[in-house]
């Protein structure tokens, strides 16, 4: 069964269907998010050791949702543990090992537990944790706390047969990185920045020039030069998402907004993060209401004229 408005999303049932319009907010998304085998399919990934990875199916491009999801459980904690079956096996199916077992033929909780844990990220995604690492990757994923679902968004355009990828460790220091994929995830990356010094290289001075910016006590102007002189180049030349121009032209408005003489800055930046933003993800969620807000109301920041006095 399909969906009547939409025509994507698939049911078993007219129960099932009935629940995800109610509760799964699929009436706030139907039509507006990728769903599996319309959009992109899980299947085995043919290059390194990756195990099942999502292909996209058809071009998508910047800033499109590719998918949309709520998580079977929040956190790794034991009472936390979900107790289906359905659940725990599609957990252990999402990676494969000769420990599943015990040899009695029942599941290992050790074994369910450390794999839970691996694909947790504070909540678990059935379908989002197929989704293999890549240092730059070519989407970027947020939580959508209100409505409790997490959304996978596209950062570049991704072409017909591409695997969606995203980083694991974005915003960590290459080589720390590195070593995490191999310590907590087991697998050797192999992108271009693994490749490439050069392009690892990029990576860190993001996040060096993102801390040099948040420095107590930088000068406003010193912080706009940094920002709009270097690190939005690396943004824009690594194809970043949306998520993170929308966070730095929101921190070069809090910057600005604290001065008279950098007021007219402070609006242009918070009209470029709301921008961002609603790209990213789309007005109804709260944090593109609350740039929309800063943009109508700046007086409300609480850096607001904070240096004048």
């Amino acid at each position: 069964m399909k969906c009547g408005k939409c025509h994507a999303r698939c049911y078993c049932s007219r129960d099932c269907q009935a629940q995800d319009w109610r509760h799964n907010s699929h009436r706030l998304f139907c039509g507006r998010t990728g769903e599996i085998g319309v959009d992109y399919e899980i299947k085995h990934a043919t290059t390194g050791k990756k195990g099942l990875g999502v292909f996209a199916l058809r071009n998508i491009v910047r800033n499109e949702t590719i998918l949309i999801e709520r998580s079977v459980a929040e956190n790794s904690t034991p009472e936390c543990l979900p107790k289906e079956t359905s659940v725990r096996a599609a957990v252990l199916a999402l990676t494969p090992n000769n420990t599943d077992h015990n040899g009695s033929g029942v599941l290992d909780a050790r074994s369910f537990r450390s794999k839970f844990q691996r694909n947790n990220i504070g909540q678990l995604h059935l379908t989002f944790s197929r989704v293999n690492h890549d240092c730059i990757g070519n989407s970027y994923h947020a939580f959508d706390e209100e409505r409790g679902v997490i959304l996978l968004v596209a950062s570049t355009t991704i072409v017909v047969g591409d695997e969606i990828t995203y980083s694991y460790t974005f915003q960590t220091p290459h080589n720390e990185a590195v070593r995490k994929h191999t310590r907590y995830w087991d697998f050797t990356c192999t992108c271009r920045a693994c490749r490439s010094p050069a392009v690892a290289r990029q990576l860190d001075l993001m996040l060096e020039y993102d801390q040099q910016i948040m420095v107590s006590g930088r000068d406003v102007q010193e912080c706009i030069a940094i920002a709009t002189g270097k690190l939005l180049p690396l943004y824009n030349e690594l194809e970043c998402s949306s998520y993170f121009h929308s966070r730095l032209y929101t921190d070069l408005f809090q910057f600005s907004i604290a001065r008279r003489a950098t007021y007219a800055q402070a609006m242009h930046y918070v009209q470029l993060a709301y921008t961002q933003s609603l790209e990213f993800f789309g007005y109804e969620a709260p944090l593109t209401k609350k740039k929309h807000h800063q943009v109508l109301h700046p007086e409300d920041s609480p850096n607001y004229m904070g240096l004048e006095y």
